[in-house]
């Protein structure tokens, strides 16, 4: 016999929608791109969420692919989101804030309220495009680059800055109950997928890699990460080697998350 709990991750996985926020951001958009390359049997629809669609300019995204929706929303107001997110399997969270109150709300608070909402919702995977370096430990074995980092958006003069900001949205979302994926990719660039060099995944908690990623290899193990069962409930840091070529398969990439550890369960604060 079937539960009813079967029954509601079956039709969870037959969901053929994916909701990107942030997704007029340069991380974003090639999420938004490497979607839509799926064949319609997987992806049937691709919410692109923006704060005002008529900013979007030409060229932004795809016209030609009457899959992509392109719709209002704010993940500093959680209200404006619970449309969007009706009947996705997967969220992608890939937007940052500028400022120290921006980013108090988009990535300590959004995380907490997207996934709450992605959770009444029946959202299978919450992806959450983080960085390296936001875990509090490298206050003391990284301290110059992670003070930096900490200080770079949200100004010199507070207690808490983007990184400790971005550390918090985090654990809203694994105490959250969701399946989630979070990514935490170096220094980002434009560029093709593969023009960083090979990939790397790892959980180090601080660095990883020599080089830079290029936005669209954070979106390439982004999609793949919200299909793969390795991946549910794990946090990562994505890096690159320049000196080796890239994988260009999709076996490559899966094999990228065959080993990694499943988060342990954190306390409430």
């Amino acid at each position: 016999l079937v539960t009813k709990q079967q029954t509601v991750d079956i039709l969870r996985m037959d969901r053929k929608t994916f909701v990107v926020v942030g997704a007029k951001g340069g991380t974003g958009r090639e999420i938004v791109k490497y979607l839509l390359e799926k064949d319609e049997e997987t992806v049937s629809e691709v919410r692109a969420i923006v704060r005002d669609p008529s900013t979007v300019v030409d060229g932004t995204f795809s016209k030609s692919d009457d899959r992509l929706k392109i719709i209002a929303g704010d993940c500093s107001k959680p209200d404006t989101l619970s449309t969007s997110f009706k009947g996705s399997r997967a969220v992608f969270y890939a937007a940052s804030g500028k400022g120290y109150d921006a980013c108090k709300a988009v990535d300590r608070e959004g995380p907490r309220e997207a996934a709450t909402i992605a959770k009444e919702e029946g959202v299978d995977r919450f992806i959450l495009v983080s960085s390296q370096f936001v875990d509090p430990i490298n206050k003391n074995t990284n301290t110059v680059i992670r003070g930096f980092l900490n200080t770079i958006s949200t100004g010199l003069f507070h207690y808490e800055g983007m990184m400790d900001f971005k550390f918090k949205g985090e654990n809203h979302l694994r105490k959250s109950g969701l399946g989630y994926t979070i990514v935490r990719p170096g220094r980002l660039e434009d560029g093709a997928s593969g023009s960083s060099g090979q990939i790397l995944v790892g959980q180090t908690n601080g660095s990883l890699g020599k080089g830079t990623n290029a936005r669209a290899d954070v979106a390439r193990i982004c999609v793949a990460a919200a299909f793969l069962p390795d991946a549910e409930n794990t946090t990562f840091e994505l890096g690159t080697d320049e000196s080796k070529p890239s994988q260009t398969t999709a076996e490559e990439i899966t094999d990228l998350f065959k080993d990694l550890q499943k988060d342990k369960c954190i306390e409430e604060e």
